[in-house]
């Protein structure tokens, strides 16, 4: 094909068309039309199918088309000048370039033509003398029949031409490109923005909402929300700058609207006050705030105090309705009634009266009750008084047996018609249409426990002079926690014991046979998850032995706490003053309900009046200091006149976690000598082995890294233990014993599982003791004797670690009553006092309600997940160290203020903070240290007690620091010694009650 303009043959990759040209062609179209007459329309269909050799003729058509713009412009601009000097100077006026015509003839000429009006109206206009010369971009109006044509300047024409094609995105960019329209754009959307953050600042804002209520329920996707409502311009804008995950879009554009807004409305904070709150809990300096207040990220850090003392107002409400509630169910509406239809007739279902006990609290309202029931109907109809006997004794027969009775609710009575209660209801013709039940129930409430203990803190000046020294803090920290098992139901009538002290049998508080029955096969579980664990043919062959052993409530243990901190007192429990005023102010939080009466006093025969208090009791835990100080503080006040100030509301109980510290201290005590460095297989030998210098023999100054060491060194007697039993050569190999050769592997899981389960039930049998009273055993090797007590004692200390996880207060229970045993031969006579004080108060002192609450509300769980309980007072020790953390941030600012108010707001902001958790997504630490791995260790230590044949009786051996080690080491208690040490206790509890 050759070139149209210099009509050189052009190759077919050469070629360059003008279909796409349409300025080109307007340009030469243009430079024809002064020499020839032609059709516009058919010339530029042409120019539109052919060619431009090589780019050369394109370009020096291009170069043509760039020239007489720049005259136009340079015309225009010329034109432009000299007319404001005209017309400021009165020379002229500005030439009208409408057009007018009638409206018909412009009808009639469309209708002689194929060309629209507009083109027709341009081509009316470039054929003027002035269109001639130049091409310009203008709009065309028509309004009311006539049209006119606005030419649009330089600046402007790029505009109009988009405006032409309707090209949006074109427009919009040309108006950014322009300065002054950029301008006026952004101050547009400035004013929109002010009228959306005028808005969002309004006093019923979310941004201005200055409850505390809004900090503990904040939420990005909720704050978002009202932010897209009242200010979408914002939201849309800041949305447009982010691609992020729904979650991070909604924190960055909250983030970014609150800084925006907070410099608006300095009142609109709140995202800076939480900001503020999250910096107080974790104890960020005051140079920080003042950092990041500049930033508009938070507010200053004498604001942020203020909010924390507003936490700290209300800190013990949620107790206070607890109390609240309990009286208002006890004591103020135990007589109301509810009444409930039943439509059958009286001759195919005679009426009956189901009446169930209530305490004794409630007897006198259930006689007048009886009373009205029995006006009601005649005594041939119904027996009132012997349905009430049933159901009390059927109450008795269930508690008696352990078993929880039915749940009851409010006391109600089902409805009676209104015929009923008419003046001839006695009468049969009056209630042969409709019966009536009574159903009396008690109301539901949930009870709770109170927990305390010393919080003690020594605070160092930087610089320390005769009158600022070293300071030593001796205060009192305490919480109350919500029972997760109701109580309410049950019985609740304080009585002291029948109790005939001269042929009492303290058989009930001992460890049975069945208990050991029982511990044994808790231990069977516990060893076989550790066979399990490290030996991989049982892992691999044996299905999972369970995980948690449930009980009857493990459903409730499996739900989170409601504790509620009660602050710090700044007493001392170690002074019986101060143990009395924090006993004092505890019993505020107790239920009590006062009666008023008056007596005549016999000498003068005037009226005085007494007080009658009544308890719903509450049980006050702690470790065995702050229960025996409690006591004391009690035994102090007990000649007062009224109950509340002899505090008879609470009732000190031993807890947990103190118990079982103390119990490795007595394991130690029995096991522990450092000068047993010779002898190995023993605790201090494998200790020195596997260089654990932080095991000492003083457990109190390092108890976690003992007992670590200590259950590392009871996993490996297991196993151990069965490698023999089992005839394993090493933790990989295949056991040779009988019962897992021939056909084992092809037998079910469930009957593999079974044999696995019987095995290590036998292997635990042969190498534990029973902890039997005055059956001590002697045997020739002091070496195996050492080995199977070790493993008595762990497995003991397994099972009470695992029944705290499940939160079973009946194997816990179990294990208070082994422990009284140990802490009586170990000489922890402390703790021996606790422990029978605690099985005493469970068999013979407590209420049934306080019993069951005593058994099943003995620890907390912090998570909400299964087998994560822990004791009530190693979450107290939890709460002091946060706090005593808090206090080391104090540096200089160290206060009774200060402390009070970190210790009453500590709910709250760890509400606060849970909640923005949860809300932003942060990944919740499990309360528990990642540990490395100590299979190494545990080799180990398998290797040396494999070395010695520990648990393989051989006679004649011995370890030279325990030479005269003897089996069971409660044997050597005396049956008779021990009831009469019992009997004197059990006498003095009776003289204090």
């Amino acid at each position: 094909m050759n070139c149209l303009f210099c009509g050189v043959l052009v190759p077919p990759g050469s070629r360059a068309f003008l279909k796409t040209k349409d300025e080109e062609i307007d340009n030469i179209i243009e430079s024809l039309k002064h020499r020839y007459d032609f059709s516009v329309r058919d010339f530029a269909k042409f120019l539109r199918k052919g060619v431009i050799c090589r780019g050369k003729c394109l370009g020096l058509i291009s170069k043509l088309m760039k020239l007489k713009k720049d005259i136009v412009a340079l015309e225009s601009e010329v034109a432009e000048k000299f007319g404001e000097v005209m017309l400021t100077n009165d020379l002229g006026r500005v030439k009208d370039d409408q057009v007018s015509e009638d409206v018909n003839s412009t009808a009639e000429s469309l209708g002689k033509t194929n060309e629209s009006p507009i083109s027709q109206s341009l081509s009316n206009v470039t054929s003027t003398p002035r269109s001639r010369n130049q091409k310009f971009v203008g709009v065309i109006t028509i309004c009311n029949g006539k049209k006119s044509v606005a030419r649009l300047p330089p600046s402007l024409r790029g505009l109009g031409r988009s405006l032409g094609r309707k090209n949006r995105n074109s427009i919009v960019n040309h108006v950014m490109k322009d300065v002054g329209m950029k301008q006026l754009v952004i101050n547009k959307l400035r004013k929109v923005l002010m009228k959306e953050f005028a808005k969002l600042s309004k006093r019923n804002s979310c941004f201005t909402d200055k409850g505390i209520s809004a900090l503990d329920k904040f939420n990005w996707s909720t704050i978002a929300l009202k932010l897209k409502g009242a200010a979408p311009t914002l939201f849309s804008l800041l949305e447009a700058c982010t691609t992020k995950t729904e979650l991070e879009k909604n924190i960055v554009i909250v983030v970014c609207s609150s800084i925006l807004l907070k410099s608006f409305c300095e009142r609109a904070n709140l995202f800076q006050r939480l900001v503020s709150v999250l910096l107080f809990t974790g104890h960020a300096p005051k140079q920080l705030y003042n950092q990041l207040q500049k930033a508009g990220i938070c507010v200053s850090h004498k604001t942020t105090i203020r909010i924390i003392d507003e936490m700290s107002t209300d800190f013990d409400q949620p107790v206070i309705d607890w109390c609240n509630n309990i009286k208002r169910n006890i004591w103020h509406n135990n007589t109301q009634l509810e009444i409930v239809e039943q439509s059958t007739a009286i001759e195919e279902q005679p009426t009956d009266i189901h009446v169930e006990e209530q305490p004794t609290e409630l007897e006198e309202q259930l006689a007048e009750i009886e009373e009205d029931i029995a006006s009601l109907f005649p005594e041939e109809d119904l027996n009132p008084t012997a349905l009430m006997q049933s159901g009390a004794s059927s109450e008795i027969e269930s508690a008696s047996s352990g078993a929880p009775s039915s749940p009851p609710s409010d006391i109600t009575i089902s409805h009676l018609s209104e015929s009923t209660f008419s003046a001839n209801s006695q009468s049969d013709d009056s209630v042969n249409d409709n019966t009536s039940s009574y159903v009396l129930q008690k109301p539901k409430f949930e009870s709770f426990k109170l927990v305390g203990d010393n919080l003690d803190k020594s605070v160092r000046p930087r610089h320390e002079t005769v009158d600022s020294h070293l300071c030593s803090l001796h205060y009192f920290h305490s919480f109350a926690v919500k029972d997760r098992c109701d109580t309410s139901e049950l019985q609740d009538n304080p009585s002291l014991p029948d109790v005939d002290l001269t042929s009492f049998s303290f058989d009930v508080i001992l460890p049975s046979e069945e208990d050991f029955i029982m511990l044994q096969d808790n231990y069977t579980i516990i060893a076989a998850r550790v066979i399990q664990k490290y030996i991989p043919f049982f892992k691999q062959n044996v299905p999972k032995v369970v995980r948690h052993i449930r009980h009857i409530h493990t459903a409730e243990m499996s739900q989170k706490s409601d504790v509620v901190p009660l602050g710090v007192l700044f007493k001392n429990e170690v002074s019986h003053e101060d143990m009395i005023d924090i006993m004092s102010h505890l019993q505020q939080y107790v239920p009590c309900n006062t009666a008023e009466d008056e007596i005549t006093d016999p000498l003068t025969n005037k009226p005085e009046k007494v007080y009658i208090d009544q308890f719903h009791h509450i049980l006050f835990g702690g470790d065995q200091l702050t229960v025996e100080r409690s006591v004391g503080a009690k035994k102090e006040r007990i000649n007062e006149a009224r109950g509340t100030e002899r505090l008879e509301g609470l009732l000190p109980v031993v807890e947990d976690w103190h118990a079982k510290v103390a119990f490795l201290k007595a394991i130690w005590r029995i096991l522990y000598k450092t000068s047993s460095a010779s002898n190995t297989g023993t605790l201090y030998q494998l200790r020195n082995l596997l260089m654990r210098r932080s095991v000492t023999e003083k457990i109190r100054t390092d108890p976690t890294a003992c007992e670590e060491f200590f259950l590392l060194v009871v996993d490996g007697h297991i196993l151990s233990a069965a490698m023999k039993a089992f005839e394993l050569d090493s933790l990989d190999a295949t056991p040779q014993s009988s019962q897992f050769q021939g056909d084992f592997l092809s037998l079910s899981p469930t009957e593999r599982r079974k044999i696995f389960l019987s095995s290590v039930n036998e292997l635990l049998s042969d190498r534990t003791y029973q902890f039997a009273v005055g059956k001590c055993i002697n045997d020739n090797d002091s070496v195996y004797t050492y080995a199977k007590e070790l493993l008595s004692l762990g497995m003991l200390y397994l099972e009470l670690i695992d029944a705290i996880r499940e939160g079973d207060g009946l194997r816990i229970l179990r294990c208070w009553r082994y422990l009284l045993l140990i802490f009586k031969v170990t000489d922890k006579r402390k703790y021996a006092v606790q422990a029978v004080t605690l099985l005493f108060q469970y068999e013979f002192f407590f209420t049934e309600r306080m019993r069951h609450q005593l058994l099943w509300n003995r620890t907390i769980n912090a998570t909400g997940r299964i087998g994560h309980n822990i004791p009530m007072d190693l979450h107290m020790e939890h709460l002091n160290r946060n706090l005593k953390s808090a206090i080391s941030h104090l540096s200089s600012n160290v206060s009774k203020s200060t402390i009070s108010r970190l210790g009453k707001s500590m709910k709250k902001l760890e509400a606060v903070t849970s909640n923005y958790d949860r809300c932003s997504k942060v990944s919740q630490d499990t309360g528990y240290h990642s540990n490395p791995s100590l299979t190494k260790d545990l080799k180990q230590i398998i290797e040396e007690l494999n070395k010695m044949c520990v648990h393989e009786r051989k006679e004649k051996r011995k370890h030279s620091q325990f030479p005269r080690m003897k089996g069971n080491i409660v044997g050597s208690i005396k049956r008779p010694d021990l009831d009469k040490w019992l009997l004197d206790h059990l006498k003095r509890i009776m003289r204090s009650l």
